[in-house]
């Protein structure tokens, strides 16, 4: 009645137990795997949101350092006289800026940026920076500036290399 291979394992359970282990092993690895490229796709997505804010609100809420900086002594590039209320003779300074300057004084080495003042009046319309591919990641702010007078917009966008 008694069964002697009682504890004794068959090399056909050891063999399915084994490929079980490695089977679900792999699975596991490989959903871990995904949920870590998901993750650090949203980490460098928030990176340039914040990075693109921090630089369009020194664009448009600062005067810049010095406060009357030009393209040779510019160490933050601020384009406003009061909050929203951009100076043309800095927007202009802006334009005459390195593109690798523009990008290194505002903090965004790593990226491309392009910066469009969309006014009522078309002859004020100024783009400045890269043409950004719109197949890439792109990430865009718009905001509601004066500009010589006038209302405008401004459009902000950020993109990776």
């Amino acid at each position: 009645m008694f069964c002697k291979a009682r504890g004794q394992i068959s090399s056909i359970d050891l063999l399915v137990a084994i490929l079980l282990f490695v089977l679900i092993f792999f699975s596991m690895r490989n959903i871990w795997i995904d949920n870590l490229s998901s993750a650090l796709i949203e980490s460098n997505k928030f990176q340039i949101q914040v990075l693109s804010s921090e630089a369009l609100d020194s664009l448009l809420k600062t005067p810049g350092y010095p406060t009357n900086w030009t393209s040779q002594n510019v160490q933050l590039i601020g384009l406003a006289d009061k909050e929203n209320v951009l100076n043309s003779i800095k927007v202009n300074s802006f334009k005459s800026l390195d593109y690798e300057t523009a990008k290194s004084k505002l903090g965004l080495t790593l990226y491309d940026f392009s910066f469009d003042l969309n006014s009522i009046n078309p002859a004020y319309n100024e783009h400045i920076g890269s043409n950004l591919d719109s197949n890439s990641n792109v990430f865009s702010i718009i905001r509601k500036v004066t500009y010589k007078g006038g209302e405008a917009n401004v459009i902000f966008k950020v993109s990776t290399n």
